[in-house]
C-alpha cells in the first residue's frame, strides 16, 4: 500500500514537472512567435516602402521621358523650320544672283562714243610725293589695266585661269575656288591704287581692321570732292578682301553692309583679274560712278 502511494506521488510529480515544462516551452514558442511576427511586420513595410520609392522613380522617369520627347518634337519642327528657311533665303540668293545688275562676265566697254579710249594705257607720270598717278584720264573711265599681255608670256597660275574661264564661258566656278584665286592674284601685287569716297574708305578700313594682314595706316592723300587715293599693298589687298567676303557671306541680303562689301568686292574682283606679270604700272580701282561726258537725256544732269 505504501509503495502504491510512492509511486502515484511519483507520477503526480513527474506530471507537475512535465506540464512545467510544456509551459515554458508555450512561453519561448510565443516569445518566437511574437519576435518573428515582429520581424517579418519591419520587413514588409520597409518593402513596401522600397515599393513606393521604385513606383515614384517610375513615374517620375515617365513624366521625364514624356517631356524629353516633347521637346525632341518641338526641336525638329524648329530644325524643319529653319532647313525651310536657309532653303528660302538660298532660293531668293540665286535669284538675285542672276539679276542683270549683278552680271559681271562681260567686261564693260566704255561709252560708245570714244570706244578707242578704253583699250589705251593711261599715261602714268610721278607726282610731286612719288607716286605713280594717271594723267588727263576721267575718274568714270579708270579701270584699271595695266597692259596688253605679251605674246608668250605665261598667264596666272592655273587656278586663276579656271576661275577666268568659268566665268567668260557662263558656268560659275565654286565660290570658295574663285575667292582662293582672288586671294592668289593680290599676293604678287607690290601695290595698287584705291579711289573712292572717304566714307566709303572708312566702312572698307573698319572692316578690314581687324585682319591681321591689313595694314591700318597706308599712305592715304586727298583726290577732291570728297575723295581719296589710297596706297595698297598686296597683302593689305588680302586682308580686305577677305574682310569683304566675311561681310558679304555673313551680313544679312539687302542691308547697307552687305550691298557696300559686295560692291566693293565685285569690282575688286574684276580689276584683279586684268593684271599681268608683264605690267609694271599699278593697278588703279576707282569706285566714282557717275554720269558720261556726252551724257544727254533731254535735260541736264542736275535737274535729274
Amino acid at each position: 500500500m505504501a509503495r502504491n502511494n510512492d509511486l502515484m506521488t511519483a507520477l503526480l510529480d513527474t506530471r507537475r514537472e512535465l506540464n512545467d515544462q510544456i509551459g515554458a516551452v508555450g512561453d519561448r514558442v510565443e516569445g518566437a512567435e511574437k519576435e518573428l511576427r515582429q520581424v517579418v511586420t519591419a520587413e514588409v513595410e520597409s518593402l513596401r516602402d522600397d515599393i513606393r520609392e521604385t513606383r515614384a522613380r517610375v513615374n517620375n522617369g515617365s513624366s521625364a521621358t514624356t517631356e524629353v520627347t516633347r521637346q525632341v518634337t518641338a526641336l525638329r519642327q524648329d530644325l524643319h523650320e529653319i532647313r525651310q528657311a536657309v532653303a528660302d533665303l538660298h532660293s531668293l540668293v540665286n535669284d538675285l544672283a542672276g539679276h542683270q545688275v549683278f552680271d559681271t562676265s562681260t567686261p564693260w566697254t566704255g561709252p560708245a562714243a570714244a570706244p578707242a579710249a578704253e583699250a589705251e594705257v593711261p599715261a602714268v607720270e610721278p607726282s610731286a610725293n612719288g607716286r605713280a598717278r594717271e594723267t588727263e584720264t576721267p575718274a568714270s573711265m579708270s579701270t584699271g589695266r595695266t597692259g596688253v599681255l605679251p605674246d608668250g608670256e605665261p598667264d596666272e597660275t592655273d587656278q586663276r585661269k579656271q576661275s577666268s574661264e568659268a566665268l567668260d564661258s557662263g558656268t560659275e566656278p565654286s565660290e570658295e575656288v574663285s575667292h582662293g584665286a582672288l586671294l592668289l592674284g593680290a599676293a604678287p601685287i607690290a601695290s595698287i591704287v584705291l579711289v573712292c569716297h572717304r566714307d566709303a574708305w572708312n566702312f572698307v578700313a573698319g572692316l578690314a581692321s581687324g585682319q591681321e594682314h591689313f595694314n591700318p595706316t597706308p599712305e592715304i592723300t586727298d583726290d577732291g570732292d570728297g575723295r581719296v587715293r589710297i596706297i595698297l599693298s598686296g597683302r593689305s589687298l588680302i586682308g580686305v578682301l577677305i574682310a569683304l567676303r566675311e561681310a558679304r557671306v555673313k551680313g544679312s541680303v539687302f542691308d547697307g553692309s552687305w550691298a557696300m562689301a559686295s560692291a566693293f568686292y565685285r569690282r575688286m574682283a574684276e580689276d584683279l583679274r586684268k593684271t599681268r606679270r608683264a605690267g609694271k604700272a599699278p593697278l588703279t580701282i576707282v569706285f566714282n560712278d557717275g554720269v558720261t561726258d556726252n551724257y544727254d537725256d533731254g535735260a541736264s544732269p542736275e535737274a535729274g
